[in-house]
């Protein structure tokens, strides 16, 4: 008995840390309804975490199933879709809300606003519709074993969790490139073409490394090494802008890669 129980947590700790990337996006999802966005942020940087590992417990333990790929996914839609999606839409509206205050004598609530208002952060759901087509086509892609095409959607998810964060961090630094920051991240046109532009890079055909890892020779990792190597430097120079920058150079390393190859 006691062997049998070990072997199924041996065969299911995948599945568990999958689980876990699950409960961190949910947990995001009330966070952000709580208004506590710079935690959901946070919340679903665990998820990525927890995603990052489950895919190397199963390659590790060679116990990897279609019931586990499909689960994944499942926890992906919600912790790097939904919940960096609702993160997006709370900080847009809240730039709208700011924005309103601004010439309103009274409360927002206190009379029936223009559409104008609210039209702008709804363009953030974008995000969740981009990224749950992508994981249904890399769930039936066999060319993505190895590689992506297409941005992943954790990587997408997190740039847009990481506004927030980024935007607090700006808040409490003074210096030109923080005063551009929050110039940007209060402008919602800026938002929306960014909410536009990055999720619609998880449907494009480009070609882009992955972080697994599945070899032991150190000299197929460069790229994942090189990237290592300028997230430390970037993360001395400017701590929480690493991720949203790592991204940025993340796509543009693969367009070069691609024009490069052609």
């Amino acid at each position: 008995m006691i062997i049998l129980a070990a072997m199924w947590i041996r065969n299911n700790i995948p599945n568990l840390l999958t689980i876990f990337n699950l409960l961190a996006g949910v947990l995001a999802v009330v966070f952000t309804f709580n208004g506590l966005i710079y935690w959901a942020g946070w919340l679903v940087l665990v998820a990525a975490i927890f995603d990052l590992f489950d895919g190397a417990a199963a390659r590790y333990l060679k116990v990897s199933s279609p019931i586990g790929g499909d689960l994944d996914s499942l926890a992906d839609a919600i912790s790097f879709g939904l919940a960096p999606s609702l993160i997006m839409y709370k900080f847009m509206w809240l730039n709208e809300y700011k924005s309103a205050n601004a010439y309103l004598p009274f409360d927002l609530f206190d009379r029936p606003i223009g559409m104008e208002i609210y039209i702008i952060p709804f363009i953030s759901f974008w995000l969740v519709t981009a990224g749950v087509i992508r994981l249904a086509r890399f769930n039936n892609d066999t060319r993505q074993a190895n590689s992506f095409i297409g941005l992943p959607i954790p990587a997408c998810g997190l740039f847009f969790a990481f506004i927030p964060i980024i935007f607090q961090e700006a808040i409490w630094n003074i210096g030109p490139v923080y005063d551009v920051i929050l110039s940007t991240l209060s402008d919602n046109t800026s938002l929306a073409i960014l909410v536009v532009l990055i999720p619609s890079m998880m449907l494009s055909p480009i070609p882009m490394f992955s972080l697994k890892v599945k070899s032991k020779n150190w000299k197929d990792y460069l790229p994942q090494i090189l990237f290592l190597l300028v997230g430390i430097i970037i993360f001395i120079a400017g701590r929480f802008l690493v991720v949203p920058v790592l991204i940025l150079l993340y796509i543009i390393y693969s367009l070069i890669s691609l024009i490069l190859r052609k």
